[in-house]
């Protein structure tokens, strides 16, 4: 006898859901095992375990839904089959996407072998019922579940392969033609499984024996199964979602490091990480131009090793104290210190110098400016400042300084002395101004000559040049006086040419004649090669060989017009 069953709405409809929520799911997952190459073997196996069970769950509940009146209990062993039948079919799917085989012949193959391990599942399935009832099959909606079954496996894997090349998106369009490959997918297979359920005709046997097994409410166990699949879904979506965002943050971290090392790597500055050890960790482009040494050369290596000797030891003392401390004294600053390059030269730097911790260690990231150029662009501009453009002797504003310095420094005596060349005039008026020049330049070469380190000459203007002795009296000045006029006295020859001129020299003495720069300045006096003085106000002109002496008193204290 016949029997004629009835389905239960809600659990056909449950069996929908699953179905879709399952493709929708395994859709999602193809999409990640092709964004993520390094881990699409995880996606494989995951998505061969939801989609496989999504499949089998709402074929398990729509076979549930059939209610015939009579218990039905299911032969575990086959169950478990038409489980893995069904893992099968999603895994032969997702291997084929993973391995970018979207070739037709590949497609086909690959939905033929799908479609047998569905058919497979289902009719396992409906074999593993126990009940007082056998089936018979209707030959022609049996083939048409399988073809049903091979067209949705092509279409699927189509739609898989479509998801796989995917660019990534987030925008409406993308979600609704997602949901809608989801849905084609879900009802097809749906289509399937009551195809096959159409096929088969159920008849009572006639000598009804008990059955065997536990007997669970039908409903209920739709519903459990229903609900573990869908727990696992949402775990899943999540799951997706949660590496969806997690890839993204990963790609920006990437990109960001990728703009960094470039932007490093491009940089004009050198920039050196090292760790609290002093062990050097990156080393950029501009680091290998300014120290000579290549970055294999120094990854690996102390960070002294391009520091000067005298710097090495309090550089590993403030190393320590930060570590000890986190007292940052160099930190966020910027200061000037020596570089060592690889030539073993020595070179003034500027370093800015940062720092970043993580739970373990400390690491310090410099950023150093080889300032060569500018140290020589500030010396040149105290050169024109400070030093006279003809002579390159100290003008008048470093003499003052400098004179200022050493009144402060000096221990007992200092003697100014005020160097005239007479007869500097004719020689500029005869032979010109260029030779006037050489002939100022050769003078005080000579006069240098005859000082020692500490003694400073500067060119006050014109033929007047200025002399500070540290820690000399009126004798030793008088004895230095003496040379000098004898060595100006000596001819000068000059483009071939014998020039004759001699030297007036005045001297102030600290602190007789003045303790500041300005009052040595006024009281110069003239002193006589015999020693004799006439007083601050008495001038007395010192020749050399072919000038002579002579005095005259004057209340200016300037020294006399040269009788010539």
């Amino acid at each position: 006898m016949e029997v004629v069953g009835e389905y239960n709405e809600w659990l056909v409809l449950l069996s929908v859901v699953v179905s879709i929520l399952s493709s929708y799911t395994a859709l999602q997952i193809v999409n990640r095992m092709a964004s993520v190459q390094r881990t699409r073997y995880k996606w494989l196996i995951l998505g061969s375990l939801t989609f496989g069970g999504g499949i089998w769950s709402m074929h398990f509940i729509a076979m549930l839904a059939y209610d015939m009146g009579m218990p039905v209990v299911y032969d575990v062993a086959l169950v478990v089959l038409s489980i893995l039948a069904a893992v099968a079919s999603s895994f032969t799917a997702f291997f084929i996407i993973s391995k970018g085989l979207d070739k037709k012949v590949w497609r086909f193959t690959g939905a033929l072998l799908i479609a047998l391990s569905i058919v497979s599942m289902h009719y396992i399935g409906m074999d593993a019922m126990k009940m007082n009832a056998w089936i018979e099959y209707n030959p022609w909606l049996v083939a048409a579940s399988g073809a049903i079954a091979l067209a949705v496996s092509f279409v699927g894997l189509r739609l898989f392969s479509l998801y796989a090349h995917k660019e990534k998106g987030d925008n409406k369009r993308d979600h609704i033609k997602g949901w809608g490959s989801s849905t084609f997918m879900g009802m097809a297979i749906c289509g399937m499984h009551y195809t096959g359920m159409e096929s088969a005709t159920f008849y009572m046997e006639s000598n009804q024996s008990p059955i065997s097994g536990p007997v669970v409410d039908p409903t209920m166990l739709a519903w459990l199964i229903a609900g573990g699949v869908l727990l696992t879904i949402g775990f899943l979506i999540a799951l997706i979602k949660f590496d969806t965002e997690m890839e993204t943050t990963n790609t920006r971290l990437e990109v960001a490091n990728e703009m960094y090392r470039s932007i490093l790597e491009s940089a004009n500055d050198a920039v050196v990480t090292s760790d609290e050890n002093g062990i050097v960790l990156a080393w950029n482009k501009s680091a290998e131009q300014t120290f000579g040494y290549k970055a294999d050369e120094m990854i690996g290596e102390l960070l002294t090793k391009v520091m000067p000797a005298h710097f090495r030891g309090a550089h590993q003392q403030a190393i320590e104290r930060y570590t000890q401390t986190k007292n940052a004294r160099v930190i966020g600053k910027t200061v000037e210190l020596e570089g060592l390059n690889k030539d073993g030269s020595t070179f003034p730097m500027e370093l800015s110098l940062s720092t970043v911790e993580d739970e373990e260690s400390t690491y310090f990231t410099g950023i150093i400016r080889d300032i060569t150029e500018r140290f020589e662009n500030e010396k040149r501009i105290r050169e024109l400042v400070y030093k006279d453009d003809l002579t390159h002797l100290p003008n008048r504003r470093a003499l003052y300084e400098q004179l200022a310095g050493y009144i402060q420094d000096v221990q007992e005596n200092l003697a100014v002395m005020f160097l005239d060349f007479d007869r500097f005039k004719q020689v500029n008026d005869v032979y010109g101004h260029r030779m006037g020049d050489l002939l100022l330049n050769e003078g005080a070469v000579r006069v240098k000559s005859l000082l020692t380190q500490r003694d400073l000459l500067a060119r006050q203007s014109g033929d007047e040049f200025i002399i500070v002795l540290p820690d000399t009296g009126a004798e030793g000045a008088k004895e230095v006086a003496e040379l000098i006029i004898e060595e100006i006295a000596t001819p000068f020859t000059i483009e071939d040419r014998d020039l004759y001129i001699s030297g007036s020299i005045g001297i102030s003495l600290y602190p007789e004649d003045g303790t500041t720069p300005d009052l040595l300045y006024q009281a110069r006096r003239y002193i006589d090669v015999s020693g004799k003085t006439n007083g601050r106000r008495t001038v007395l002109f010192l020749y050399g060989r072919n000038g002579s002496a002579h005095h005259s008193e004057t209340p200016t204290g300037k020294r006399a017009e040269e009788s010539r």
